[in-house]
C-alpha cells in the first residue's frame, strides 16, 4: 500500500541488559519476536548466545518495519495498536523459555515523537529478574518525517506508559 495517509512503523533492537538465566547451565542465547497488533508480520532477531546477564547488543540486522494504512482504513484504530517485543531464551532440546515482553503504544509515538529509551520486559508473576530492552521505535508519515502532535521532546528521564503484556 501507499499514498496519501499511510504510515511507516519503524523498530530496532538495539540492546538487552538483565536478561535473567532460564538454564541451569548456560547464560541465556537470546532473540526476540517484534510484531505490531494487528498486522500481519511478526520478525525475528538473531539468537546472542550464551550472553550474560549483564548486557548484550544486537547488530545492524535488527531493524524492521510494517506499513501503516491511513487512520479509519484498518481493522483496529492506531490507539489501540502497540508494538509488542516479545523476548526468549533460546533451547535446541525443548522449547524455547519465553523471558517477557515489552510494548510500545503506537498512540505514544503520535503524541510524543520517536522513541530511543530503555523499556522494563514484563516478567511472568513470580519470577525473578528485571530485565529491560532497548528500543528505537519511530512512526513516520509518508514524506519522511517521523510524526508528533506538537513536536514534545523525549525526556531520557520520563517513565514511559507501557501497556503491561497479557501474563
Amino acid at each position: 500500500g501507499g499514498g496519501p495517509g499511510w504510515r511507516t512503523v519503524r523498530v530496532r533492537v538495539e540492546r538487552a541488559r538483565g536478561i535473567p538465566r532460564m538454564d541451569l547451565f548456560k547464560g541465556a542465547d537470546a532473540f526476540c519476536t517484534v510484531l505490531v497488533e494487528g498486522l500481519p508480520d511478526v520478525f525475528q532477531t538473531r539468537v546472542v548466545q550464551r550472553t550474560p546477564a549483564a548486557d548484550w547488543v544486537w547488530e545492524d540486522d535488527s531493524e524492521f518495519t510494517w506499513r501503516l494504512p491511513p487512520p479509519g482504513e484498518g481493522d483496529e484504530e492506531d490507539e489501540e495498536r502497540s508494538v509488542v517485543v516479545l523476548v526468549y531464551d533460546k533451547d535446541l532440546l525443548s522449547s524455547d523459555d519465553v523471558v517477557g515482553c515489552a510494548a510500545v503504544p503506537l498512540a505514544r509515538l503520535a503524541a510524543h515523537g520517536p522513541l530511543h529509551d530503555w523499556i522494563p520486559v514484563v516478567r511472568p508473576r513470580g519470577a525473578a529478574g528485571r530485565p529491560e530492552i532497548k528500543l528505537r521505535v519511530e512512526l513516520v508519515a509518508d514524506g519522511g518525517s517521523p510524526t508528533a502532535a506538537g513536536g514534545v521532546r523525549q525526556d531520557d528521564q520520563e517513565v514511559l506508559p507501557i501497556v503491561p503484556c497479557a501474563q
